[in-house]
């Protein structure tokens, strides 16, 4: 019989940069390495790279997920990373990642080549589109621009992010500084959000009164 304890739901945040993202953590995990959905992977995506153009590339890891199927030929996805702020060159970095969709399912860490784009990828990029009627796939990749600014080494600054055996990606593995998203009790006890039932009063967190924030 196993022993492993079941996923359950929580919800994290970055530090106050990004907005709290649902997610699945490991009751035996003595760090917090949450897992998301495709879904979560998608916001994860979504404010990773709003944050990036505003900020700047350089000081940023974004989160991208790209769509394909089982049985597409290979692609190639060239993803923008901006200018460096402290080079005198306005010409964006720009990285290629190739995709061998047949092997997706099976590795999809070796599945996915990175280089820097060169001509050749920019005319790949735009003949080449993900086809087939197979199942559907993603890969979810970070990018650490930082490193990739700093190194020029793309093969280094981009990991893939396999589907973990329960279809969840851990995004971050344990480097990102996520925290709890905490909620607090009409009785003023302060709980983790998955934590959904008050041990000093028994209230739930969906049952607070009206006037009660939960967030």
């Amino acid at each position: 019989m196993s022993l492993t304890r079941p996923s359950i739901r929580s919800r994290v945040s970055l530090e106050d940069w990004l907005e709290p993202f649902d997610c699945y953590i490991s009751p035996t995990d003595e760090w917090l390495r949450p897992r998301f959905d495709l879904e979560g992977a998608r916001e994860l995506s979504s404010q990773t790279v709003r944050m990036a153009e505003e900020d700047g590339f350089d000081s940023m890891t974004t989160v991208h997920v790209i769509d394909g199927r089982a049985d597409s030929a290979d692609t190639v996805h060239l993803i923008e990373g901006g200018p460096d702020r402290y080079s005198e060159s306005d010409e964006p970095m720009v990285v290629a990642l190739r995709i061998r969709w047949t092997g997706v399912g099976q590795d999809p860490v070796h599945a996915v080549s990175v280089s820097h784009a060169t001509p050749k990828d920019i005319k790949a990029a735009r003949k080449r589109k993900v086809s087939g009627r197979g199942p559907r796939r993603a890969v979810v990749v970070q990018i650490e621009w930082q490193w990739l600014f700093r190194d020029g080494d793309a093969a280094s600054a981009v990991d893939v992010c396999p589907p973990r055996p329960d279809g969840l990606y851990r995004v971050g593995d344990g480097h990102w500084p996520w925290t709890y998203v905490e909620w607090t009790c009409a009785c003023g006890s302060v709980w983790n959000w998955h934590e959904d039932q008050c041990g000093t009063c028994d209230l739930t967190r969906d049952r607070q009164p009206e006037h009660q924030s939960t967030t």
